[in-house]
């Protein structure tokens, strides 16, 4: 573990409160205690490929986690197996998950419907494999290294490099998943000369404050830095990620025609503050479609981000996505405020 790192952590914890810590230490428990429960174990589904080790990747199904938070620890999963020769393959079909029709459990692979396998073996092509390891369920995190601080660390610029290759190596859109992203890049972004990306986040963090989550700037403290980067950076126009209806009609007042947004679903904050605490994701009625399609807009704006030629962001799962996808920002600002207690 390097300096920066310590660092990282002993400010976290000085920041925190007992009742805090005591949280965060009852999570830790738990997770041991799953993993213990479900252990990564090793099978055999018959004799073919016996050079070859494939590692399955599957996930419990925790309702309240979004999609950036399942392909981060699908992609700390990938990583454990990469080094270790291990040949990655996702299980989104036998595992209960938001995006899966119960209809369709054991059927269909929802990681399919946005990402190609990541070596490109599918299940289907192991289903009679000799060697096989079926990851721990449980969330943990398989790979030594946190990823989070190594992405907004600037003095952890060549770790950065090293899982941004990884991640655009084996996280790949589907090819329908890309032509999304291009028609969305084509009617947005394409022929203006330099564009500020701006995420967000919607007031249900704000009013929630959920427990371990990064604390988020408020939206005029990220509207002042705003304006304060298109002057300084000349860019044209300012294209913004927000689910939060309040947030984009404020920045469509002072911005006007020079703001771009996609036709990600947002909410007001009186529907926020109906929800009693709940994050957004949790309280919208959707059906596992309606999940896809939602988190299809939401992901193809991180894309649109990471394509910007700047970027200004709290520090969500969402940002360290940005920093993942793109291949690099002339000018880049994120919030780090700590976490909610």
């Amino acid at each position: 573990m390097s300096l920066s790192q310590v660092g990282y952590i002993a400010r976290k914890i000085l920041r925190l409160k007992p009742y805090s810590i005591c949280r965060i230490a009852e999570r830790r428990l738990n997770g041991l205690w799953r993993r213990w429960k479900n252990p990564q174990r090793q099978t055999s589904y018959g004799t073919e490929n016996r050079d070859k080790t494939f590692y399955v990747i599957g996930l419990e199904y925790i309702p309240a986690t979004g999609l950036t938070w399942l392909i981060f620890f699908i992609f700390l999963h990938i990583i454990y197996a990469a080094r270790r020769g291990y040949i990655p393959v996702v299980d989104m079909q036998n595992f209960e998950n938001k995006f899966l029709d119960k209809k369709l459990l054991h059927k269909q692979n929802a990681w399919e419907y946005f990402f190609t396998q990541p070596a490109g073996y599918t299940l289907t092509d192991i289903a009679s494999s000799q060697n096989i390891i079926l990851s721990s369920p449980s969330h943990f995190r398989p790979a030594r290294e946190s990823i989070g601080p190594c992405l907004l660390d600037r003095a952890n610029k060549k770790k950065l490099l090293y899982f941004r290759k990884l991640f655009q190596k084996y996280i790949r859109p589907t090819a329908e998943t890309q032509k999304y992203f291009d028609n969305e890049y084509k009617s947005l972004l394409k022929n203006k000369p330099k564009v500020l990306g701006v995420l967000c986040r919607g007031t249900d963090y704000l009013l929630s404050r959920p427990p371990g989550h990064q604390i988020q700037p408020e939206p005029r403290s990220v509207l002042s830095k705003a304006r304060e980067v298109m002057a300084r950076q000349k860019c044209s126009h300012l294209y913004l990620a927000t689910e939060d209806q309040d947030i984009y009609d404020l920045f469509k007042a002072n911005f006007g025609s020079r703001l771009l947004a996609n036709k990600q679903r947002r909410v007001s904050l009186r529907q926020t503050k109906n929800a009693r605490g709940r994050l957004i994701h949790q309280f919208l009625p959707l059906s596992a479609q309606g999940k896809y399609a939602m988190n299809l807009a939401y992901f193809s704006s991180l894309n649109m981000l990471a394509r910007c030629s700047c970027f200004v962001g709290g520090r969500t799962g969402g940002t360290l996505a940005v920093y993942l996808m793109t291949k690099g920002f002339d000018y880049e600002y994120t919030w780090d405020l700590g976490a909610y207690s």
